[in-house]
């Protein structure tokens, strides 16, 4: 299935926040900073727990998997989106008239990817896929 939102654009699909996220974690904690954030820096930091919190979340927040891939395990997530295109009997996205003003993308993670997703589609139907996948890679 071809669609506009691309997960390489995706920071929870290629997990470059949460690497760094868990770096930076490690590191706080390798070096103690908890102790220097209440002793040294106590009213700066003071929301430094919360800030750790977050972190912390952020270590974990990947794509657990690609909705496109087939796998078996993987083929019962649910999205709007590729029903809408099964449905439709599309190959994907790509192929609908109404790609432009897909009240399901903007819909999509409070329209998270839309405009992405737009850009990617117009720069396909341009190029083609072929030609769009080779200069992603």
């Amino acid at each position: 299935m071809a669609t506009a939102v691309w997960c390489g654009d995706c920071t929870g699909y290629t997990g470059v926040v949460a690497d760094a996220a868990s770096r930076l974690f490690e590191v706080l904690v390798e070096i103690e900073f908890a102790e220097t954030a209440q002793a040294v820096f106590p009213d700066p930091l003071a929301g430094y727990d919360r800030f750790v919190e977050m972190l912390e979340f952020r270590t974990d927040l990947r794509c657990p998997a690609v909705c496109r891939t087939g796998r078996p395990n993987v083929s019962t997530i649910s999205c709007e989106v590729r029903t809408c295109a099964r449905d439709r009997r599309l190959d994907g996205c790509l192929d609908c008239s109404e790609l432009e003003h897909c009240d399901l993308l903007r819909n999509l993670h409070d329209g998270l990817h839309l405009e992405q997703a737009l850009r990617n589609a117009r720069r396909i139907r341009e190029e083609g896929l072929r030609e769009w996948l080779r200069q992603r890679s």
